[in-house]
């Protein structure tokens, strides 16, 4: 893997990541104020692993496209 390569994939899964934990965190601090109904909590552990999966394929177009 190329120089570039590795900073497009270190880019993404920065972004995923971070991306992911501010959604579950939203949506939680939205669950407990009231504004959001309880089945739309991300806890289960599938929820997150596609949301990581989305944020990822997102922020890999996302960069690819910054990088070149």
């Amino acid at each position: 893997m190329d120089e570039l390569q590795r900073r497009i994939t270190t880019a993404a899964s920065v972004f995923a990541s971070v991306t992911t934990l501010f959604v579950i965190a939203a949506s939680h601090l939205l669950v407990v104020a009231g504004v959001m109904p309880v089945r739309f909590q991300a806890t289960a552990g599938f929820v997150i692993i596609w949301l990581v999966v989305c944020f990822y394929l997102l922020g890999r177009g996302i960069f690819n496209r910054r990088y070149q």
